[in-house]
């Protein structure tokens, strides 16, 4: 196998051979019929495809093995679901499972993708490692572990690099050219017009973004494979972008949801909101009265939330922050990263990434606590009014109106251009900004590059 392109291919295909190999015997004892019977004939499957549901169940009941029955486009869905529900694996580990799989079979036929680098064979290795340690397979994880020392040349492990550049998102995250020009008719909402404080009239998703406009429509570009851009119609007061489904929150006090829903993020309750925050698979909303309800994913325990009253929440990947009313911060969900060890001291604003956090202290200062392998948490000195964490980076708007970046910036999503900003919004691998004449300008990761 040639490596004049690509230095690292032999160690990147030795990783992903032992990860392949380790994985098929895992995924198909997730495939035993006890445990994806339900998964392969449930109501879903009947609505979504009726004549492959009676002939699955009229071979079924004739004797015939569950795996011969399963059609191989179905597969991702199925071991998703499966190993999600009994491995303790996240749809994020799902996810960079099929992914580092797929780029498997790439290399087997000598075909690495053109946009990776050398430091991505160090990426891959983490996101193997990360996986099978979910999955309990320990002997494979510390076998590829113990294939690092052995390449010198390959930086220090970055996980989100290899499944971003593996799964590239369907549309351009490019806003509408009118949004990215001065003030009209159809401007963005000016915060003057914003009601709470914790509301937003941007917001960075994972691949896609929202602008709330002055009339209270939803505009929305980016990747809509789950129908994350299909803004509802009526008049909407703020918005919230998490990893395929979005939030809004109506003039009213009522939340309105759409995309993804497969754990139940867009099952919003009844009631009056006065301002909302989406996850990676879970929803977060602040009540009137200074409760905070969630719904969605709770595997990691991120939607139980405390009592008591707050002033505003954040929804990350898989934990979550609420704002008291005496600035106290408090933390539920994963703290693998110590992501939920919230810091002593007050505060006036706190934002969710990926595996970090970010508050925002009285004195314009920021503390960042969790995750810190692409320098997200380290924050620079001065003194700021925004802050907001994405997955891997993080942003923080200074007095002056300025914007400033850091952690991961293999995209240029820390590049933050120059001028006058007043408020800002860090999504999965790109950022967003709304200057004071109510334009929109984006920076970092697009699809076109």
């Amino acid at each position: 196998m040639s490596s004049s392109r690509f230095p690292n291919k032999l160690r990147f295909f030795e990783v992903a051979t032992i990860y392949h190999d380790t994985m098929i015997p895992f995924i198909e004892e997730a495939l035993e019929h006890d445990r994806i019977h339900s998964a392969l004939f449930n109501d879903q499957a009947k609505s979504r495809d009726p004549r492959k549901y009676a002939n699955g169940m009229r071979k079924l009941e004739q004797g015939a093995p569950v795996p011969d029955l399963i059609d191989h486009a179905d597969i991702p869905y199925l071991v998703g679901d499966n190993l999600k529900h009994f491995s303790g694996l996240n749809r994020e580990d799902v996810d960079q499972m099929h992914s580092i799989r797929q780029l498997w079979n790439d290399l087997k036929h000598d075909n690495v993708p053109g946009d990776f680098h050398p430091e991505d064979t160090a990426d891959f290795m983490a996101c193997c490692v990360r996986v099978l340690h979910r999955c309990g397979l320990n002997e494979a994880a510390h076998e590829i572990t113990s294939l690092s020392s052995h390449a010198p040349a390959i930086s220090a492990p970055a996980p989100a690099v290899a499944a971003r550049k593996l799964a590239q998102p369907g549309d351009d995250i490019k806003p509408p050219a009118e949004l990215v020009r001065s003030r009209s008719k159809s401007a963005v909402t000016p915060l003057s017009r914003i009601r709470h404080p914790a509301q937003h009239p941007l917001a960075s998703g994972r691949s896609h973004d929202l602008v709330l406009r002055e009339d209270g429509s939803v505009t929305s570009w980016g990747s809509n494979d789950y129908g994350q851009c299909n803004a509802p119609n009526g008049k909407i007061i703020a918005v919230s972008a998490g990893r395929y489904h979005s939030l809004g929150l109506r003039e009213g006090g009522s939340v309105v949801c759409w995309g993804d829903n497969n754990n139940g993020q867009c099952n919003a309750p009844s009631g009056k909101f006065v301002t909302v925050s989406a996850g990676m698979y879970h929803s977060l909303g602040l009540r009137e009265d200074g409760s905070i309800v969630c719904w969605g994913d709770n595997n990691n325990g991120q939607c139980n939330a405390p009592s008591g009253q707050f002033v505003a929440v954040s929804a990350g990947m898989h934990h979550s922050l609420g704002l008291r009313e005496d600035g106290s911060i408090v933390c539920w969900g994963d703290n693998t990263y110590g992501q939920c060890n919230s810091p002593d001291g007050r505060f006036t604003a706190v934002s969710a990434g990926g595996h970090h956090s970010l508050g925002l202290c009285e004195n314009g200062s920021i503390k960042c606590w969790g995750d810190n392998r692409f320098r997200q948490c380290g924050a620079p000195d001065g003194r700021f009014t925004a802050i907001s964490a994405g997955e891997y980076h993080s942003l923080g708007l200074r007095e002056d109106g300025s914007v400033t970046g850091w952690g991961d910036n293999n995209d240029g999503q820390c590049n933050a251009p120059d001028g006058k900003f007043i408020t800002i919004s860090a999504g999965g691998y790109h950022s967003l900004g709304l200057r004071e004449d109510s334009s929109v300008v984006h920076w970092g990761w697009q699809r076109d590059g």
